[in-house]
């Protein structure tokens, strides 16, 4: 048998191996991938959104509670977006999640004003929100720039 030390390295050695053939998938257009691999690609990016839905959940009732900083909400909520762009079948499907993000990060905003304003915030949750609101903003604008010029 194998040591206890040498088990968890073997493991994270498969999982980096298997996490780097998801990432060179991931990366090639789609249409061109084998269709075994788009499958296994959508399944587990549909598995994705199912564990990063229930992370989005955890983290705003952590807020709620005061047990976490508005980043982490924030961040829950870009990977939930990120991965719902991947599964986007369409342009506008597309758009519309940006526009989702947008607002989103409007409201991520007024919620860090609104709190720093009552000394329940720091400055710095202020900006760090005004900067994902722009983030998502030059996002929506890019995409929408990308469907312009096809």
């Amino acid at each position: 048998t194998s040591s206890p030390l040498k088990r968890p390295v073997f493991g994270m050695l498969a999982m980096l191996l298997v996490t780097g053939v998801l990432i060179e998938a991931l990366g090639q257009d789609p249409s061109k991938l084998p269709s075994t691999a788009k499958t296994s690609i959508v399944e587990l990016l549909r598995k994705q959104h199912e564990v990063v839905s229930q992370l989005v959940k955890v983290q705003s009732d952590a807020y709620r509670r005061g047990e976490v900083s508005i980043d982490a909400v924030v961040h829950a909520h870009h990977e939930l977006v990120e991965v719902e762009l991947e599964l986007a079948p369409t342009d506008a499907e597309r758009i519309k999640l940006r526009e989702r993000a947008v607002q989103l990060a409007r409201d991520f905003e007024k919620v860090a004003t609104a709190k720093y304003k009552a000394g329940q915030a720091s400055q710095a949750d202020v900006l760090k929100s005004q900067a994902t609101r722009l983030s998502a903003e030059i996002r929506l604008l890019r995409e929408r720039h990308k469907i312009e010029k096809n």
